[in-house]
């Protein structure tokens, strides 16, 4: 192992304060360029996106507000799922077509006459 450190006091950027507003003042002025490029371009497709976030959060909150209104309305009797036995009936697919599913067959032809 080596006993002696290295000086790396030129690397300090507080050593020379001159020195590193004009390294700063160098990189602006390389970047300026590309930057004005990229404002002039407009936005793109993520800021678009971005923008559109809040907007579509709060509409996904109104539909889900409203989702649970209804169906907090709905009579005992008419809701579904507590009729229905298995999970693919509680959304509506008629038995048939969910034992085969739940089997994890293959629904044949006599499956369709059986509808």
């Amino acid at each position: 192992m080596n006993e002696d450190r290295i000086d790396l006091s030129p690397l300090d950027p507080g050593a020379d304060p001159a020195r590193l507003e004009r390294g700063v003042r160098a990189i602006l002025e390389r970047a300026a360029p590309s930057l004005e490029a990229r404002r002039a371009r407009g936005p793109g497709v993520w800021e678009v996106l971005a923008a559109w976030r809040r907007p579509v959060l709060a509409a996904a909150a109104v539909v889900a507000l409203l989702c649970i209104a209804v169906l907090g309305r709905l009579p005992a009797g008419r809701r579904a799922a507590e009729r229905a036995s298995t999970l693919t009936e509680a959304a509506g697919v008629p038995a048939s077509l969910a034992r085969s599913i739940e089997s994890g067959g293959t629904p044949g032809a006599n499956l369709w006459f059986e509808l």
